[in-house]
This record gives C-alpha cells, sequence and structure tokens, in this order.
C-alpha cells in the first residue's frame, strides 16, 4: 500500500511537470499586448508547483514510514535488550536461592529491574513536565521567585480546572 501511495505521488508529480513543460514549449497563440498572455503562464507556473507539490509529499511519505520503521527497529532491541535482563535477573535470584539459601535483597531486586521494559524516551515529557506544561496553559501570569511559584489563573482557566477537577 505504502508503495502504490508513492508510486500515485510521483506518477502525480511527473503528470504536472510533463503537462508544465508542454504548456511552456507551446505556442503563444496569445502573445499579444491585451494581456492573455497571462493564463498560460499562470497554467505553468501552477503546473510546476503542483509537480513541486506531489514530489515532496512522495518524499514526506516515505520518510514518515522509514522515521516509523526506524522506531519500531529500536523498540524491539530495547525489549530484546530487557527480555535478557530479566532472564539474567530470574537466573541470579534463582541461583541465590537455590545454591546459598538466602533471602534476595529488596535493594537488590529494586536497583537491577529499574527501568525493565519501560518505553521512556528522551522525547517523551515526564508527568511532571506534562502537568507543568497544562498549568502554564490554563494560567494569566506565572512567576517564580524568592517566596515560590506564583500562579494567577484568569476566569477561562479557572473554568477549565474546574472541569478537570469533575471529570472521572
Amino acid at each position: 500500500m505504502r508503495r502504490a501511495v508513492f508510486a500515485a505521488f510521483i506518477a502525480a508529480g511527473l503528470g504536472a511537470g510533463w503537462f508544465s513543460v508542454a504548456s511552456l514549449t507551446a505556442p503563444l497563440a496569445f502573445a499579444d499586448a491585451s494581456g492573455t498572455w497571462i493564463i498560460p503562464l499562470v497554467r505553468t507556473v501552477g503546473l510546476t508547483v503542483a509537480a513541486l507539490a506531489a514530489f515532496y509529499g512522495a518524499i514526506a511519505w516515505m520518510r514518515f514510514f522509514y522515521t516509523r520503521d526506524l522506531q519500531a527497529q529500536e523498540d524491539l532491541r530495547r525489549f530484546r535488550n530487557d527480555m535478557a535482563r530479566a532472564s539474567w535477573i530470574m537466573d541470579a535470584s534463582l541461583e541465590i536461592k537455590k545454591e546459598q539459601n538466602e533471602i534476595i535483597p529488596p535493594e537488590w531486586i529494586a536497583g537491577v529491574t529499574t527501568g525493565l521494559f519501560s518505553a521512556h524516551s528522551a522525547g517523551k515529557m515526564d508527568d511532571a513536565a506534562q502537568a507543568m506544561g497544562a498549568l502554564m496553559g490554563l494560567t494569566a501570569n506565572a512567576s517564580f521567585g524568592p517566596e515560590g511559584p506564583r500562579f494567577d489563573l484568569n476566569k477561562t482557566g479557572t473554568k477549565a480546572m474546574s472541569k478537570i477537577a469533575k471529570s472521572p
């Protein structure tokens, strides 16, 4: 499907480019002083812009899928590494229990499982940053000073906050 859409973009670009060149090389029968020469010129410019837009659409289409495929590969690699790490943790904990008959400290388990199977990336905001962004979007005035942060809400911000608080 993605190749068909890409081919359609390319065909549209080639078609518009061909018509643009054909209209440019056509004899200007209307080249008189009455101003009717503007119509072929506008048609040529319009077809050229349409051809460039179609080629740009084809590039954007393929770039979207390329970045999506790269992200999927990165997620799969991260999952594979997390599975290997989880397997190591299970092996180590079973070995400690079986051979040394000791209870595994919860601190050790918490330390080695930190970030395991979490899809947190550097580009995503955490909950605190999202809350701060939402609050800043609702305020009319915000200041940070020695007495701490101060947020002044306007009427629409107050209504939006009350609506958010009432929603389940």
